[in-house]
């Protein structure tokens, strides 16, 4: 993908560089073309993408768009849920997640299939593969997805009360973990706990 920066706002949202000016996206006429041709989906929650020519937005109406270096195209998801995430695993495999646990995995060419619906009710805010493994935070902890399953993952000032913001990971060593007051650092056997001064009573 290039490198890219990430910027923070009400919800997390990647800008991809170069992949935004590549995609147009930085023109205000594109931009314009792009929105008023997708009124169903007002707002984006997350942004993707194996290289400048394979990118990803997903957000509110179960909208998932795809850019091809030359176009945009809507993906058919099957779903009206709020997507709130993704991870772009490789250019065959890219996970979204969103509103009612749901969680997608596919591309844009073969098409995207569910692996289940969650938690009801409820959302994922972050995903991450790592370990050949699917990760999933929320608000109530983190998840490893296992078959048609989720199974909570607990440790040290880690339970299922613990509101993951986001996920991250640049190897197979190392999947990092941020959540409203603390960070960790998973190896695939164990948490290690990074205390944020400013939180040591939570």
């Amino acid at each position: 993908m290039g490198a890219y920066r990430q910027r923070t706002g009400g919800t997390r949202q990647k800008c991809l560089e170069p992949a935004v000016s590549k995609c147009g996206v930085g023109s205000d006429d594109m931009l314009r073309q792009f929105t008023q041709s997708m009124r169903q989906a007002p707002n984006f929650n997350d942004m993707d993408g194996a290289n400048e020519t394979d990118v990803y937005v997903c957000g509110n109406g179960g909208n998932l768009f795809h850019y091809d270096g030359k176009a945009w195209a809507k993906i058919d998801t099957k779903t009206d849920a709020i997507l709130t995430a993704m991870h772009c695993i490789s250019a065959e495999e890219v996970l979204v997640v969103g509103e009612d646990g749901t969680v997608l995995i596919g591309n844009a060419r073969a098409g995207f299939r569910s692996l289940g619906e969650f938690f009801p009710g409820d959302y994922i805010w972050s995903v991450r593969s790592f370990q050949g493994k699917i990760y999933l935070g929320t608000l109530h902890g983190l998840y490893v997805l296992e078959g048609s399953r989720v199974r909570l993952l607990t440790g040290e000032k880690l339970d299922g009360k613990t509101q993951i913001i986001s996920l991250d990971s640049v190897s197979d060593n190392a999947l990092w973990i941020a959540t409203n007051r603390h960070a960790f650092r998973y190896d695939g056997n164990a948490f290690t706990f990074y205390q944020h001064g400013d939180n040591i009573a939570h």
